[in-house]
């Protein structure tokens, strides 16, 4: 007798069977390959779920770079490794992925994973998040400023970090990790 985990697994690896006969055929949307690679990475299947998140990218999936970066952040079916993680992450948000500025700005803020800890990044991206999403994030923002009192004078003089995002926009660009380096720059 078949148990309820032996079911569902042979389940699931036929539905991936059937999607990477119909991938090479162009049936499959972008979106179907996003949401096969979330319940392969979601049941464990890390391996097979990056395989689909790439392709979900190359049919611009733009939520498919942020679970890659997620994916090379913890180490699943990869090595850890926070710059490649990173790059993911920034390609996301470039490509118009407005939450996974809430998972940089929290990288930065924790310094965990390998990131830096540096809030001044965290407020910049928790700002960015809140002017694309329309979500408050002045909890966030407050308690940088709360626990990082010697900022706020620098985080005052350096200005909103949203009229940096609507130049990198009238480029027809996302904000990228080369604006907040403007941003904390001054420029």
């Amino acid at each position: 007798m078949l148990s309820r985990k032996k079911i569902k697994s042979s389940l699931l690896i036929f539905v991936v069977g059937l999607l990477l006969l119909t991938t090479g055929f162009g049936f499959v949307s972008g979106y179907a390959q996003y949401y096969t690679a979330s319940v392969l990475h979601e049941n464990g299947y890390f391996v097979t779920a990056r395989y689909f998140y790439q392709l979900a990218i190359e049919r611009e999936i733009k939520e498919g770079y942020r679970y890659l970066g997620v994916m090379y952040l913890d180490g699943q079916g990869v090595e850890p490794n926070a710059q490649i993680a990173l790059e993911y992450f920034e390609k996301a948000v470039i490509n118009g992925d407005v939450y996974t500025n809430f998972a940089l700005a929290n990288q930065f803020l924790t310094g965990s994973n390998g990131f830096e800890l540096n809030p001044l990044k965290a407020y910049y991206w928790f700002k960015l998040a809140e002017c694309q999403t329309g979500r408050s994030s002045s909890l966030d923002t407050l308690w940088i400023k709360k626990r990082n009192p010697h900022l706020v004078e620098t985080i005052e003089q350096l200005g909103d970090p949203c009229d940096y995002m609507y130049t990198d926009f009238a480029k027809n660009l996302g904000p990228s990790m080369s604006t907040c380096e403007q941003w904390l720059k001054g420029k």
